[in-house]
């Protein structure tokens, strides 16, 4: 690819994980195709608009939910890659980046139903907007399709303007609730405030509400009380296929839309949902010894005769608590092992077949292919942290 040298305007939130992991992926990006230069106040939106249009750039990286910045920003009469989820229709100028929000729903419905839950919530934004909506339909759907009869709340906001009015409101939601509860929290700022209102409630996290939120903002999520399981979304990639776009939008008598999906990566288990809501002390037995023994090939067999029992009567108390078989819970633990493995180290395939005691390459190719619908190399490609 040729070298570019454009002029770039990083609208972005640096103090928080989301907007410095995307623009690294930007960073990245540059150093391969540029060099780009880069105009990264974080306060000049108001005084020196005219001073950034003198500068000339080629567009501008907007992660900011203010009307106010995104009008100024249009002004620019610039290609605009932006993240404004709260007012997307009424900049329909500017290229997207969005999260895969059906994907996000499932991993968190899966991660919920994993764990036994028969009662489940979810926790929107507090205002209006189409990608919390999106993660709730999902996580609502795959609910559904997947218990035979769930119990599953919305929480509807008040439009109340203040945190510590509605606070209460939402603490009262908490406490009708049937007990243990799963709540999907839309992001990890709606999943502290959820916290914060179970505290307020005096509501045990998570014995009797586990919460998940999304995104992964690794000060945020430490700093709640207890601290807050999240869902990995990977914004640096986002941020590399960003500047991809920037590229393409720069050229002479370029046209059409771009649009980034932020594909979410796993779920990192912190304190808030460290539990699983199974009541058979038997399948808890069990599952621990799966999870202890992921880099093995653990047969039905073995899960039976560790705790002492035949193995059809073992697949008959899975079925009642969590409506899967011994087998493809075993399955689904090792596969989770081999995601992360490809995500979070550079092994090769030999190497992770040896870590998961698969006995060839052709083993584990079409064991990951059977249970996630790719080849692992494509699913390293898309993921790759």
């Amino acid at each position: 690819m040729e070298k570019e040298n454009l002029r770039i305007i990083l609208l972005v939130e640096l103090s928080r994980p989301i907007g410095r992991d995307l623009v690294r992926g930007i960073i990245r990006y540059s150093r391969l195709y540029g060099p780009w230069s880069f105009y990264a106040e974080q306060l000049w939106i108001k005084d020196q608009i005219n001073k950034v249009k003198d500068w000339k750039a080629d567009a501008v990286v907007v992660h900011y939910d203010d009307e106010n910045v995104l009008n100024k920003v249009s002004e620019l009469n610039i290609p605009t890659i932006s993240t404004n989820g709260f007012h997307k229709d009424k900049f329909p100028q500017f290229n997207d980046i969005t999260g895969n929000n059906f994907q996000i729903g499932k991993i968190a419905a899966e991660y919920f139903l994993n764990r036994g839950f028969k009662n489940f919530a979810y926790c929107g934004a507090a205002l209006p907007t189409s990608w919390s909506t999106q993660r709730a339909a999902s996580f609502k759907e795959h609910i559904f399709d997947k218990h035979n009869n769930p119990t599953f709340s919305d929480w509807i906001s008040t439009d109340i303007p203040k945190w510590d009015l509605e606070q209460k409101t939402m603490a009262q939601w908490l406490l009708s609730l049937p007990k243990p509860v799963a709540v999907f929290a839309c992001n990890d700022e709606r999943g502290q405030h959820v916290l914060n209102a179970c505290r307020l409630a005096d509501i045990k996290v998570p014995f009797e509400v586990a919460v998940l939120g999304v995104d992964n903002d690794d000060i945020l999520c430490n700093l709640s009380d207890p601290p807050l399981s999240s869902i990995v979304l990977n914004f640096e990639k986002a941020g590399f296929q960003t500047a991809q776009a920037i590229s393409d939008l720069a050229r002479p008598g370029a046209n059409g839309k771009k649009e980034i999906t932020i594909e979410p990566v796993n779920v990192i288990t912190r304190l808030s949902t460290d539990i699983t809501a199974i009541e058979d002390k038997t399948v808890l037995s069990a599952l621990n010894f799966i999870k202890k023994n992921a880099d093995k090939a653990v047969q039905v067999s073995d899960v039976a005769a560790y705790i002492g029992m035949t193995e059809r009567g073992l697949q008959k108390k899975f079925h009642k608590a969590l409506d899967t078989s011994v087998m493809k819970e075993i399955n689904r633990v090792r596969i989770d092992e081999f995601c992360d493995l490809l995500v979070k180290t550079d092994l090769t395939l030999w190497e992770i077949a040896g870590k998961l005691g698969f006995s060839s390459f052709d083993n584990i190719s079409r064991f990951f292919q059977s249970q996630i619908g790719m080849p692992p190399t494509r699913y390293r490609k898309l993921h790759k942290l």
